[in-house]
């Protein structure tokens, strides 16, 4: 869905360094994301062990 939501924008992306750029935010967005969520998962375990 968060992909959906910014592909207009990514269209509107002309020059070849600005998409790098773009993609590059946009991935590193990604991998925030999936670091917080394993992180709330070993926390949720961790408390669901004791």
């Amino acid at each position: 869905p968060n992909l959906a939501q910014v592909a207009p924008y990514l269209a509107e992306i002309d020059e070849e360094d600005q998409f790098e750029t773009a993609i590059g935010l946009f991935l590193d967005a990604v991998e925030l994301r999936a670091q917080r969520a394993r992180a709330a998962r070993a926390e949720g375990s961790e408390h669901t062990e004791n």
